[in-house]
């Protein structure tokens, strides 16, 4: 798997070796060289600037020009740096893992504090930020004291600009439009920068703004899981079976606009004391609307006589072809998948000296995040008897054969949900920082500090009520063909080259569906199917205000209290001629824990008529409340040291304690009741009473320096972590809270739920590897390929836990595992710049259980190769083009084996053209 790895580094390193003593030549012979440090060149030179002085691992991307940072989305740009990958969504770089840790296990800070996030758990969402907004981000994969703890993978840290970052008055303005390759789409996008002192410059004023709008299409096959050890011995298949929840080709076109900006007051009365005050702002939203067509597999049971049921299984019991009977259906799904937020941030910041010898800095910041996506989804099904459809599993993706020309008017009601999920964090946070500069012999200076961190994740469930989205749940009546119309998509899949498999369907008018589903004509049409009394529809949908979302009783709330101390003492000497610093610290935090909920218990499981694939919860009325509350605390030692073997060679050690707290999810005080399905009953439980991920860290580095943008550098890391959580199955029979009696499903079905929760392993794992980089501009050479420029890293990674595919009852194996490598060419001379990048990611396991199934879910390997050029007109202005995923990769999916295709994701290429101008 690693040959093309190592061929390309070995190959960059050869040539790099080589043109080296060029340059070291050139060197000798040249000592009056000029070195511009613009652009592309002076981005790497300022991020090897604090790379070099760092006291300990630190890889650091600069913006190239104020406003320009080097990719579109700034987790685009850290997939650059060794060791790190990313998660994307709609194509856009969204969540980012580090040494195989993945964004649960990593700290990202804005400024230096904790940002409040969108999403359900602690992990920072960098699509919410633009990357004009942005001046540099820094990466610490090692750990100081000073450091704000939580994260073992690395402490990320993002750097929007000062005032004072510039000499007097600076402006930038950028417009460029974004044509979507899927969509046929140009879209705008637009930000503005300014920046100016005065009063004898002891104040400064910026301000950054920025809007960018994309109008997306998203093809995607998604299978939603295997379902293991699924019985079909009794019709063909083996005890202990593999196949498919369902088979849906969903096409969603999105409209993303992102508004951001930012506002920085700096003044400095005298030359001791300067205060910050600031403000972010994001407003990200993603309008979804997505249609798709499905195939649910649920027709196994061996007590239904359909002989024209025809099924073939593969060594691993993979379920390879299976002819549904002529009582299955053909789905038609109108759905969204919305994502509305809000994100703002302030701060206030006070930098004193109060002596030569005595610095203070008091910070002091809030932030406040919102999802408003609470019951603004939707999910709506109408479907159409085929007569039987044949589902083959290529090893590729699952092919479907003689799925029907569908007529409007045989369209059937079934399931229809309002969902979506409510979601606030609100973050506050104080510190306190001193550094006494004592000079003393090789102590050269002591920090030491406080902070406190408060933090509230509220999560709100909203939907339609379950006794309302399945009132018309198993086909009963006829909906109106004019709530139906064509839908035809050219190159759907095209990254794949997919063949028999839909490609047009018809389309759901879902908000006309539930206005006919809420009227009377089609409650009394239900009522008559059913053989139920006329008005008992109506009298639901009265009750709970038909197809309203309304908040689920499994809705809760997070509250973190962090407190914290630390001392750090800074050492430099000479051990004979080479020149060492080291760090010395210790950090104590105490964590408070508050999980706050309430529970409704499930009391019944009633049948639904003419549907074999869902039973309906019945609910306890009463809802309990539920407060439990945990603390705990943690000693982390540090310790970073750095040699300078010669004035350009120089070697690190560093030593560390950290930790990562519980998801919030992993805290939640609730049951959920995830999957209501004959013979499928799933559901999960959080656990408030978790201890922390707490890991033992070593990292060893050799690091090469012969020129001011060029280096070569190799690391070692191991990481050693206890009470790690793992995820587990228990089965269990639900009793009802009142009567004591075992919750039976009304059909006879298996009462028995599997019930995902999770516990702290008594296991270690721990995780090690390589990391491996080589960055050289080529200055040397004669004329235009003087401005060339090459980078190359790679980072190997394993673990003592990874799946065994075997076994079924794996509990424990580190997510997000997985090499990567990039490798960049660019180039920079004159008016001209260039850059063409790939990024490749290996095989990574992205969840240990998947919602359907349990099964796990890996995504598979990715490479994607981007590109941008531009032309500076004048010292003003400068026109450019972008380009992103050039050769229309897409993402893959499979779940235990590599024939479980889970997903394939195709959201295309993406092109930019644009103007920047400077003032």
């Amino acid at each position: 798997m690693y040959n093309k790895k190592f061929l390309a580094l070995s190959v960059a390193c050869a040539v790099g070796s080589s043109i080296i003593s060029i340059q070291a030549h050139a060197q000798e012979t040249n000592e009056t060289e000029i070195i511009s440090v613009t652009g592309i060149k002076g981005s790497l030179i300022r991020a090897i600037d604090t790379k070099r002085e760092a006291s300990g691992f630190v890889d650091s991307i600069s913006a190239e020009d104020i406003g320009k940072f080097p990719d579109q989305n700034v987790a685009e740009s850290l997939q650059r740096i060794p060791g790190i990958s990313i998660d994307r969504s709609g194509g856009e770089g969204q969540r980012v893992t580090v040494r195989g840790f993945g964004p649960e296990f990593n700290t990202v800070l804005v400024n230096g504090r904790t940002m409040a996030t969108e999403n359900q758990e602690r992990d920072f969402s960098f699509d919410t930020l633009a990357s004009e907004l942005i001046s540099g981000t820094d990466v610490n994969k090692t750990y100081s004291a000073r450091m704000t703890d939580g994260g073992i993978g690395a402490t990320i840290n993002i750097k929007t600009a000062r005032p004072f970052d510039f000499d007097g008055f600076e402006a930038v303005v950028n417009a460029k439009a974004l044509y979507e390759d899927k969509s046929g789409e140009t879209t705008p996008q637009v930000s503005a920068l300014m920046s100016t002192r005065f009063a004898d410059d002891k104040a400064g004023l910026l301000i950054s703004l920025s809007h960018q709008e994309r109008n997306a299409r998203i093809d995607q096959i998604n299978n939603r899981g295997f379902l293991p050890s699924v019985d079909l011995s009794d019709i063909g298949g083996e005890e202990n079976s593999f196949i498919q929840q369902t088979n849906d080709q969903i096409v969603d076109f999105q409209d993303r606009t992102r508004t951001g900006g930012t506002a920085v007051l700096q003044f400095a009365p005298s030359d001791d004391v300067t205060l910050t005050a600031d403000v972010i702002y994001s407003d990200f939203n993603v309008e979804s609307n997505a249609t798709s067509i499905g195939h649910w597999v649920w027709d196994t049971d061996p007590n239904i006589d359909e002989p024209s049921r025809v099924l073939e299984t593969d060594a691993n019991n993979t379920v390879i072809s299976f002819a549904q009977s002529a009582r299955a259906s053909t789905d038609l799904v109108a759905r969204s998948f919305n994502r509305p937020t809000e994100t703002f941030a302030s701060g206030l910041n006070i930098d004193w000296d109060v002596s030569d010898s005595l610095n203070l800095s008091l910070d002091v910041s809030q932030s406040e995040a919102e999802s408003k996506n609470g019951g603004n989804d939707i999910f709506a099904v109408i479907g159409f008897s085929n007569g039987g459809v044949t589902q083959v599993n290529n090893g590729t993706y699952v092919e479907l054969q003689g799925v029907p020309e569908l007529d409007p008017s045989m369209g059937r009601a079934h399931i229809v949900n309002r969902q979506g999920l409510g979601i606030k964090d609100e973050v506050s946070e104080i510190k306190l920082d001193a550094t006494w500069y004592v000079d003393a012999g090789p102590l050269k200076d002591l920090k030491f500090g406080f902070s406190n961190h408060e933090r509230t994740k509220t999560r709100n469930d909203v939907r339609t009520d379950g006794n309302v989205s399945c009132l018309y749940c198993g086909y009963p009546i006829d909906v109106p063909s004019s709530l139906l119309s064509d839908f035809s998509v050219s190159g759907f899949m095209s990254g794949e080259n997919a063949s028999n498999i839909p490609t047009s369907w018809l389309e759901i008018d879902a908000e006309a569906y539930i206005d006919f589903l809420e009227s009377s004509q089609a409650a009394t049409n239900n009522d008559t199917a059913r053989g139920n009394p006329v008005g008992t529809t109506q009298a639901v949908l009265d009750e709970f205000g038909g197809f309203q979302a309304l908040t689920r009783p499994d809705s809760f709330a997070i509250e973190d209290k962090i407190s914290s101390a630390y001392i750090e003492l800074d050492f430099e000497g000479d051990l004979g001629s080479l020149l060492w610093t080291a760090e010395v610290g210790l950090r104590y935090s105490k964590t408070e824990t508050t999980a706050m909920g309430q529970q409704a218990y499930i009391i019944g499981l009633e049948e639904i008529p003419n549907d074999p694939t869902l039973l309906t919860r019945v609910l306890t009325d009463e809802l309990f409340p539920v407060n439990e509350k945990n603390d705990y605390s943690n000693v982390l030692p540090t310790f970073n040291f750095r040699l300078e073997l010669t004035d350009d060679l120089q070697a690190r050690a560093a030593y560390s304690q950290t930790v990562t707290r519980p998801t919030f999810g992993n805290l939640a005080p609730r049951i959920s009741y995830d999957v209501v399905s004959p013979g499928a009953l799933r559901a999960s439980s959080g656990n408030p009473m978790l201890d922390p991920y707490e890991s033992t860290n070593i990292d060893l580095g050799l690091e090469w320096y012969f020129g001011d943008a060029s280096y070569l550098s190799a690391t070692y890391f191991s990481k050693s972590v206890d009470n790690f959580i793992v995820s587990g199955i228990r089965r269990e029979v639900f009793q009802n809270p009142t009567t004591g009696a075992d919750v039976l499903p009304e059909d006879g079905s298996d009462p028995t739920w599997d019930i995902s929760s999770v516990i702290n392993s008594p296991e270690k794992l721990t995780a090690d590897g390589i990391e491996l980089a080589y960055q050289q501009t080529f200055d040397m050479l004669l004329g235009l390929f003087s401005g060339l420029g090459l980078m190359v890293n790679m980072t190997l990674v394993d673990s003592n836990k990874e799946i065994d595919v075997d076994n079924l009852d794996e509990s424990f194996a580190l997510t997000g595992l997985g090499d990567s490598m990039n490798l960049v060419l660019f180039y920079e001379k004159g008016p001209v710049q260039f850059r063409l990048a790939l990024n490749q990611r290996d095989q990574f396991l992205q969840t240990l259980r998947n919602g359907t199934g349990g099964d796990p879910i890996y995504v598979e390997d990715y490479s994607q190769v981007d590109m941008s050029a531009s032309y500076d007109i004048n010292d003003s202005v400068t026109v450019f083009v972008e380009g992103i995923n050039l050769t229309n990769e897409t993402i893959r999916s499979h779940g235990r084996f590599s024939n479980h295709v889970v997903s394939i994701v195709d959201s295309g290429a993406r092109y930019t053209a644009g103007i920047r101008a400077n003032f």
